[in-house]
Order: C-alpha cells, then sequence, then structure tokens
C-alpha cells in the first residue's frame, strides 16, 4: 500500500482522490481560485491539484514526507491488528483487533481493580477493555480483611473498585467506567437504537438488581458450591436472569445479548456467568450455552487463570462462600 493511503487507513480515512492527483501539506490551505477539494486531519491537509504530470516532483516529495509522518504516527498508537489477541466482533458491527480506540494521545487509561476471584464490579470494565482491545494499566489492589475503604480512598472517591484514570480524569463505578469508554471508543454499544435500547437496559437491571443473587451466591472463581438450598427470593432472579438470555438470544439470534456482537451488556453478565458455574446454578441449556460462550471468551480465560493463581485469601468472602452450601471443588494449590 502506498504510504498516503497507508495513513488513511491508519486514521480510519479513504480518499477521495487519486493518490497522484494529491499534494501534502503540513500548513492550513488557502482558499484558491478554483475552490478545490479540502480534506484536513489533525496538522494535515489534503489538496486537489493539477495533473500529476506537472507535479511528479512534488509527489516524490510527499511520498517521502509521508513515510517519515507515518512512521510517527505509527509509533504513537497500537497496531491496528496482532494475532495474539484477534480481538471480538463488537456491537457497532466491526471486527475490532488489538486497537479499537480512536485515541492518539500517549496517555494510557489506568484501571485499579480488587482481587479477581472475588470482585464481580471489577470484571465488567476489565473484560469490556480487554475485548475490545484498548490498552491500559491493570494495578490490582487486594481486599484487607479490616475494611480496604481508607485504603481505596486513595486513588478512589468512593473508596471502592473498580476505578479508572485517564490522565487527569476518574471515574468510578462500573457503569460510569463502561459509559465512559463507550464515549471514547466505538463499538461498546450497538449503534441501532433498538439494540443500543434494549443493551443498556439490559446492563442497568444488573447493575442494580439481583440483590439475592449476589448475596447468596458471591463471586467466587475458583470454587464450585453445591448450595444447601435455593431459596425463592434466588429463584427469582434466576427465573429473570433466564427471561433476559431467553429475549435477547431469541429476539437478535445471539451468540451474545444483542446479536453477533459483544458490548457492554455481555460485560456485565460476564461475572453471572461464574456464578453460575460456581453454584451450578439451574438454568435452560440455551442460557446455559450463553454462559459457556462468556467462559469462553479469551479474557475470561485470562481473568479465570489468574484469579485462581491469586495466592491471597479473604477470610470474609470465604466465609461467605463455605456458608450457603458444601464447597465440592476447588482449583487453588492449597
Amino acid at each position: 500500500m502506498r504510504p498516503f493511503s497507508l495513513l488513511l487507513s491508519a486514521m480510519g480515512m479513504s480518499s477521495p482522490l487519486p493518490i497522484a492527483d494529491l499534494v501534502f501539506s503540513e500548513e492550513p490551505a488557502r482558499a484558491p481560485a478554483t475552490a478545490p477539494t479540502v480534506m484536513q486531519t489533525s496538522r494535515f491537509c489534503l489538496m486537489e491539484v493539477q495533473p500529476v504530470s506537472r507535479m511528479a516532483a512534488k509527489i516524490t516529495e510527499m511520498n517521502d514526507l509521508l513515510s517519515m509522518k507515518l512512521q510517527f504516527l505509527c509509533n504513537q498508537i497500537p497496531l491496528l491488528s496482532d494475532s495474539s489477541n484477534p480481538g471480538l466482533r463488537l456491537a457497532d458491527g466491526k471486527q475490532m483487533a488489538n486497537s479499537a480506540s480512536t485515541r492518539f494521545n500517549q496517555v494510557m487509561y489506568i484501571l485499579y481493580i480488587g482481587n479477581k476471584n472475588y470482585s464481580s464490579w471489577s470484571l465488567r470494565p476489565w473484560v469490556l477493555l480487554e475485548a475490545m482491545g484498548i490498552e491500559f494499566e491493570e494495578r490490582l489492589e487486594c481486599f484487607e480483611e479490616a475494611g480496604s475503604f481508607d485504603k481505596f480512598r486513595a486513588f478512589s472517591p468512593s473508596g471502592m473498585v473498580p476505578c479508572l484514570v485517564d490522565d487527569g480524569t476518574v471515574v468510578w463505578d462500573s457503569l460510569a467506567i463502561c459509559e465512559y469508554l463507550a464515549e471514547r471508543h466505538t463499538g461498546a454499544w450497538p449503534e441501532e437504537p433498538e439494540r443500543r435500547a434494549l443493551a443498556r437496559s439490559f446492563a442497568a437491571e444488573m447493575h442494580s438488581g439481583f440483590s439475592s443473587l449476589r448475596e447468596i451466591c458471591p463471586m467466587n472463581c475458583a470454587i464450585n458450591v453445591e448450595l444447601s438450598e435455593i431459596t425463592p427470593p434466588l429463584q427469582k432472579d434466576i427465573d429473570r436472569i433466564e427471561e433476559i438470555f431467553a429475549g435477547g438470544l431469541e429476539r437478535f439470534g445471539g451468540p451474545y445479548l444483542v446479536g453477533d456482537c459483544f458490548s457492554i451488556a455481555d460485560a456485565f453478565y460476564c461475572p453471572v456467568a461464574i456464578r453460575i458455574r460456581s453454584y451450578q446454578l439451574p438454568v435452560s441449556d440455551r442460557a446455559l450455552g450463553y454462559v459457556n460462550s462468556l467462559l469462553d471468551l479469551p479474557a475470561m480465560r485470562r481473568w479465570d487463570q489468574a484469579a485462581i493463581a491469586e495466592s491471597w485469601r479473604e477470610e470474609h468472602h470465604e466465609k461467605e462462600a463455605a456458608a450457603v452450601g458444601r464447597i465440592i471443588l476447588d482449583r487453588r494449590s492449597p
């Protein structure tokens, strides 16, 4: 690919003119006598000019300069593809590779999370960032036996995790973080209004509801528990989750909640998938298929493996899980 075309491709653009009919200029263009086609991208300005037969020297100079500019640009942004991280098909219908970002600044997000074995809230933005191929720095802060509020207040105004830091901007709460990312990167929500509305409803309901599921089945990636009983409030939550899964999958055809694209809605139900597995909750075959598709995501496998490998255990979280039934499997080393 010629340097100019490659540059436009890296910026997510295409040229309306043949390469031979374009001249590169670093300065803003002055209006010529006959109005040319002008296209400005950042500090670059591209103008339609006379046929190439009159501009051969300029085009040669342009190609050399563009090659240098392209090398500079490639050093500033993540690679557009990486076979080791092929990415997912996301909610705007685009195949997102290693960089789903339109950010050109060099400041990387910092995401503060709690223990991967326990922190369902931290998993939501983490798996979204991973699925979208957005580069970020992970900072894991372990929960403390005596409480973590003061410790977490050092970086999070709420004293809770997760918390995202973007240069001078601090965003806390999992839904707020995901919405913040959606404003800056394509693909987090579906473009189609109906799908987007339903995806937002699914995510918001999980964010604010299902208290019995949270209380009786706290997230613990490493164990399998045989519940002593499924209480009516827990069964009510399970039934509602079944309705959400069935409604989204039947309406849009799957494999994700609003179609063939991973979105924030799916990120919010990744912790539910872990709970269904850990506590062997009774769900339909179709719901279980969706659960398994989430658990099989490369990002989810990485989270799960890291959770199992954590050597530190927090007594309160461990007691919560043991109190609701019999632990029949613990995948951690003794």
